[in-house]
């Protein structure tokens, strides 16, 4: 009686290490999806892929009591949807970072003109400024643009 309990049992649980491997999948997507928030990705941009793995964090496994393929099925796709999940999160991260970089340049640009102007119509402190940030292009670890 305990062998066939035994091997009912192990015949539920399906390959360990396709679970394993969905699991750490996930754990990495949800690394990704921390560190794009810390560098600036907005939520909103993030949101739909969070529900998209919540919805797939809620997906039951099939109850399987002789064969583990279907158990394998699902957590192997598991596992490429949040691979997939985790381009998407590069992707955005690769957008914003873009478009913060270019909205920086702008907003420099802005800066030298407004300074420039300032400049031409002898106000002293512009030449300060226009200086300083001279200095702060000139010893920053690359370009902006």
């Amino acid at each position: 009686m305990v062998m066939l309990v035994t091997l009912l049992l192990s015949a539920c649980g399906g390959d360990p290490q396709t679970q394993q491997q969905a699991n750490k999948r996930k754990a990495d997507l949800d690394n990704l999806i921390s560190h794009a928030q810390s560098i600036g990705v907005p939520d909103a941009m993030l949101k739909p892929i969070i529900q998209q793995e919540d919805q797939l964090s809620n997906t039951n496994a099939p109850i399987t009591v002789f064969s583990g393929h279907r158990l394998l099925i699902t957590y192997s796709n598991l596992t490429q949807r949040y691979q997939f999940l985790a381009v998407q999160v590069h992707g955005l991260e690769f957008q914003t970072t873009q478009q913060l970089d270019y909205q920086a340049s702008l907003d420099i640009q802005t800066l030298e003109n407004a300074l420039a102007e300032r400049r031409a119509q002898n106000f002293i402190e512009a030449k300060i400024f226009a200086n300083q940030l001279t200095q702060d292009q000139t010893s920053s670890p690359g370009p902006i643009s």
